[in-house]
């Protein structure tokens, strides 16, 4: 009691043992024992050591942070500039323009009546990207002609720089070729007419053989029947073998349920 009238309001509030630790708390205790004046001077030591410390590690972490991001921005920079030198060395050696077709398959045999389709590859060899038109130059009588993709019937394509695209080209015989051989021609431009390519492409008709299988799918099961209680689940595998003279994608669905 005798030591709360010779010290400050303020300095017996910093003292009390929930405020501080005992350690400081007897610290303060035994110094303010011996006056006033050292109390203030310690505490005031310690509190200026105590706000120094907290302040240090906020800033540490935040000139941390800044470094981090400032690498990540100069690596991003310099892994950027890698690529554009690497790209402005490739270009050089390509020609300001070039373009180029060719058909996959420069000739092919098929027997009477069957339909033709095989890809056209457009290039572009040049620095700049091109609108290039393509058309049918050539076609024998009784054939029909067609650039296409998998839905539209094509008459012009954007190709970049350096890449290529391909088409599809289908050729339909009607009833009245008959076997020999047959010559059709594709032409590309550029959408300028400053550039020009082609390609030719021949079909040998031969005649049908006999004992030629007719074309289509055919689809196998390992397992046609399967027995179970009415909650079991059944699992089974299909194989779908194609006879057909082209890749086709198929679709496969339950059309029926039979039980017994």
């Amino acid at each position: 009691m005798e030591l709360k009238e010779k010290i400050p309001f303020s300095l017996t509030r910093m003292i009390r043992p929930q405020m501080l630790p005992d350690r400081r708390g007897r610290r303060l205790s035994s110094m303010a024992s011996g006056g006033t004046a050292q109390a203030d001077q310690t505490l005031h030591s310690e509190c200026s050591w105590q706000n120094s410390a907290a302040g240090n590690g906020p800033n540490a972490a935040r000139r941390h942070t800044g470094l981090l991001i400032v690498a990540i921005v100069l690596f991003c920079l310099l892994s950027s500039s890698i690529q554009l030198a690497t790209a402005a060395e490739n270009s050089k050696d390509l020609p300001l323009r070039a373009i180029s077709i060719a058909p996959e398959y420069t000739g092919v045999a098929v027997a009477k009546g069957e339909d033709v389709s095989i890809d056209l590859i457009v290039k572009n060899g040049g620095r700049r990207d091109e609108n290039i038109f393509v058309t049918v130059t050539s076609v024998p009588a009784g054939w029909q002609a067609r650039i296409k993709t998998y839905r539209f019937e094509v008459t012009g394509i954007h190709v970049p720089s350096d890449d290529s695209k391909n088409l599809t080209f289908e050729l339909e015989p009607d009833k009245s070729v008959a076997p020999g051989k047959y010559s059709f021609a594709v032409t590309a431009k550029t959408d300028d007419g400053k550039l020009t390519a082609s390609c030719r492409f021949n079909v040998e008709v031969k005649e049908k053989s006999d004992n030629k299988k007719a074309k289509g799918l055919t689809i196998n099961t390992s397992y046609p029947v399967l027995q179970g209680p009415t909650d079991a689940r059944f699992e089974f595998s299909l194989e779908v073998q194609s006879e057909m003279s082209q890749d086709a994608i198929v679709n496969t669905r339950a059309r029926q349920w039979l039980w017994k």
